[in-house]
């Protein structure tokens, strides 16, 4: 299992129930899952991995923070679509991004 796959689960793990552990949570893996996926950009795995702990965030989170952290998913999300790198289950994500208000 990729590490950044242990960082999120571990994060998701420290915060269930408790929306505001959650978030910390999340915060703290950020970070990581963000240097895992810069350093490997052409890497699917990496970048959806980045796709999904944004999401995290914007899900416990409000207001700028959770638009901003929606908005960049997309972005990823946006260029993984386009250069067909998306697995069929991943192709509805940017779809259930914009539902969640992630406009671009």
């Amino acid at each position: 299992m990729p590490f950044s796959d242990l960082v999120v689960r571990r994060a998701g793990q420290l915060g269930k129930g408790d929306k505001s552990g959650a978030l910390t949570a999340y915060k703290a893996a950020l970070p990581v899952v963000r240097r895992l996926a810069r350093h490997d950009p052409d890497n699917t795995a990496r970048q959806t991995d980045l796709v999904a702990a944004l999401y995290r965030v914007a899900s416990a989170s409000a207001g700028a923070e959770r638009d901003n952290c929606l908005r960049e998913a997309l972005v990823i999300l946006d260029k993984l679509q386009s250069d067909r790198k998306l697995a069929a289950a991943q192709r509805r994500w940017p779809a259930l991004i914009r539902a969640s208000g992630g406009r671009r």
